[in-house]
């Protein structure tokens, strides 16, 4: 839903979301005007008004950005997430600067279609802490996967890959000041972090899977995580299968960078169960 007062305010409306590497979010239409052009809702953070020499950003002031958080310097691979919760509609995506940020869609509603001048919105948080909350730096390392979305027993939750060697669950709906919670992590923040996380996460059948590139000791790990709690459900890091001999002997995974996907049993033939299928960089 996208607030556009010549539309008659919140209305539903198809729309694309390009992450630039500007470090701007556009949110414009996806119909078009019919001209070739199309309108941009709003841009996060804010587009200046080039004709107006008193224009202040709305996202300046107190209790918004204040001049002070941290803006995205660019998203690289890392794609838009957009999912309803409590019937508002949000955007997630995590940034090459280390952060993760959750965005209004349908914006303040202050553009102006007849001069195609974008509006503005709001930033519900930010990951880590940012303005208004004490900072904390973003030590997630650059963005190259997508986040991902779950709904778990805790709530709605968003599974972040990060280059940094880790996966986040965070509170999708996070807090009044900005800021949202961690629910779980893996490995845990008390524990050494694995290779880089660079693909983007799949969430099925109450599991997160994800894979990361090798770490310091040469193993890359393809995961099965409990979505509730982050907990192994299982893990592969090779197989005897890829070789050839008697015994075959045993080869190594090489890292995990392309995304998975997931078969569900009934589209499958022969009795096969629910299945992951992902490509891994020794080339099967």
């Amino acid at each position: 839903q996208i607030n556009v007062p010549a539309l008659g305010g919140l209305v539903n409306r198809s729309v694309v979301v390009v992450a630039a590497e500007n470090g701007r979010l556009y949110c414009v239409d996806a119909r078009g005007n019919g001209d070739g052009t199309t309108n941009i809702y709003w841009t996060y953070p804010s587009t200046p008004d080039p004709d107006n020499t008193s224009w202040t950003d709305p996202n300046a002031v107190a209790g918004e950005d204040g001049g002070v958080a941290e803006m995205p310097t660019g998203f690289r691979t890392s794609s838009a997430l957009i999912e309803r919760i409590g019937g508002i509609d949000y955007l997630f995506i995590s940034a090459t600067n280390g952060r993760v940020y959750c965005i209004e869609m349908a914006g303040r509603g202050d553009m102006d279609l007849t001069l195609r001048k974008p509006g503005t919105t709001r930033r519900k948080w930010t990951f880590p802490d940012d303005y208004p909350a004490p900072v904390l730096n973003g030590n997630l390392g650059e963005s190259f996967g997508s986040v991902a979305f779950a709904t778990t027993s805790a709530g709605p939750t968003l599974i972040v890959p990060t280059s940094q060697g880790r996966v986040y669950a965070l509170d999708a709906d996070g807090n009044p000041n900005k800021t949202t919670n961690v629910r779980w992590a893996y490995p845990p923040v008390s524990q050494p972090t694995l290779g880089a996380c660079e693909m983007t996460p799949i969430c099925e059948f109450n599991s997160v899977y994800v894979g990361f590139r090798r770490d310091t000791s040469g193993v890359a790990r393809f995961l099965c995580l409990e979505d509730d709690t982050g907990i192994v459900r299982w893990e592969f890091t090779g197989t005897t299968l890829w070789g050839t001999g008697a015994p075959a002997p045993f080869i190594a995974a090489g890292d995990w960078i392309s995304g998975p996907c997931m078969i569900e049993a009934g589209e499958l033939s022969g009795g096969m169960p629910n299945t992951v299928v992902a490509a891994n960089e020794n080339g099967w």
